[in-house]
């Protein structure tokens, strides 16, 4: 039991965040009563996608081409798309910010992390916000910097939330219309 009492509260908080995520996650998908089959096998797809493409710092996942051919070819709604990927994506951030917190030195000697953490230090969240919204391979190091400077979690969580939402979006919505365009010019 000594483990069990070391364990920290932020940790533990942390982890409760991200099981609850997942349980209402969960729970939207089970109740939904208007959903197709294509739906159900896309949704949690585009999910598990958006989860592992964050999360998984060093393995590429293509998860904006899920949310791109869930909405073009599933034909399923950008905002809904949105909604499931940018809290996939915040939970997946979260790992990056959980090993940042508990001391992830082996990062900490990248030029990259230097900046991003001094970046971290002086904007805080606007930082996050910046790196989260355009979609590129350095917000893990955002990420890993705001965990080191042990950046709030919960503002942590709905700045990330706000930023993937808004990215989420405006891919969905341009693959969907886009596709459509094409589709239209070729008829």
């Amino acid at each position: 039991m000594p483990a069990l009492r070391s364990f920290p509260r932020v940790h533990a908080f942390q982890l409760l965040v991200v099981a609850g995520c997942i349980l209402v996650g969960l729970i939207a998908f089970s109740v939904s009563s208007d959903v197709t089959r294509s739906e159900i096998i896309s949704y949690p797809t585009i999910f598990l996608l958006s989860f592992l493409g964050s999360g998984g710092m060093v393995i590429p996942v293509p998860s904006l081409a899920a949310i791109c051919t869930g909405t073009a070819i599933f034909d399923l709604s950008p905002l809904i798309v949105a909604l499931v990927a940018a809290t996939a994506e915040c939970l997946g951030e979260m790992i990056g910010y959980v090993i940042g917190h508990t001391g992830g030195s082996l990062f900490q000697k990248s030029r990259i992390f230097s900046a991003a953490h001094r970046w971290m230090e002086r904007w805080g969240a606007i930082t996050l916000f910046l790196f989260a919204v355009i979609p590129n391979p350095f917000f893990d190091v955002a990420g890993l910097a705001a965990g080191g400077l042990r950046y709030p979690v919960r503002r942590f969580l709905v700045v990330v939330w706000a930023a993937k939402l808004i990215k989420i979006l405006a891919v969905g919505y341009a693959c969907g219309y886009g596709f459509q365009l094409v589709i239209d010019f070729v008829r």
